[in-house]
């Protein structure tokens, strides 16, 4: 005879399977022998406690995959189970370039720059246990390219023996990098070949032409 929580069940085999008790039910187990003919005296096992287990999770994630200096990485765990059916949580551990760096389930861009490589680590949780540990694919954190916001001519009002002179403002860089800009000079909306600087002589254009360029930011 079986007994969960100090009430007969009514399994009467040698063998009790999980379903018929839940993590934290007290078991006990009545035998009577028997050889055939009649039942000897029943013995009662000592009492065991059905434990926690462990919960367990197949396999980690980072997104996005292609990360930049403004990223925000949140880490994602994928496949839990627990047998006892308890509620899904878990403890994160972040590592940029092999050093401890956050514990939430997101790590901000202040943690990690242009070129770090960067893990998180899941640990399933149940509120009581944690389970194994699993790894994400490290994530590299890419060059972000740099901006510029206009670029003006100067002067405004050109004669044919000025040089006309680019001036990019708004440059920027979210990796810090220094920007600098290459350039495409225009006259009547054909490109000026040999031209990548930021200046144009007055050789390349005269009285009536129209003059307009492109600035292209570079981080190198």
């Amino acid at each position: 005879r079986w007994f969960v929580n100090n009430s007969v069940i009514a399994e009467t085999t040698a063998n009790l399977t999980g379903t018929s008790f839940s993590k934290g039910d007290s078991l006990a187990c009545e035998v009577t022998p028997f050889d055939g003919e009649a039942s000897g005296t029943a013995v009662m096992s000592s009492m065991a406690t059905v434990q926690n287990t462990p919960p367990h999770v197949v396999a980690a994630s980072i997104t996005p995959r292609n990360a930049f200096q403004a990223s925000t990485l949140t880490a994602n765990a994928h496949g839990w189970y627990d047998v006892d059916g308890d509620t899904e949580a878990y403890q994160y551990l972040w590592k940029v370039n092999g050093n401890s760096a956050g514990t939430t389930a997101t790590l901000s861009n202040t943690s990690f720059s242009r070129g770090d490589s960067v893990v998180v680590e899941i640990t399933p949780f149940d509120g009581e246990t944690t389970g194994a540990m699993v790894a994400s694919f490290a994530v590299q954190i890419q060059n972000t390219p740099p901006t510029v916001s206009s670029v003006s001519l100067q002067p405004t009002a050109p004669i044919t023996t000025d040089t006309i002179v680019a001036s990019p403002s708004g440059g920027a860089d979210a990796d810090n990098d220094t920007v600098s800009y290459t350039y495409t000079w225009y006259v009547d909306n054909n490109v000026v070949a040999g031209e990548t600087g930021p200046n144009l002589a007055s050789n390349h254009f005269v009285r009536g032409n129209v003059i307009a360029v492109e600035a292209a930011p570079h981080d190198g």
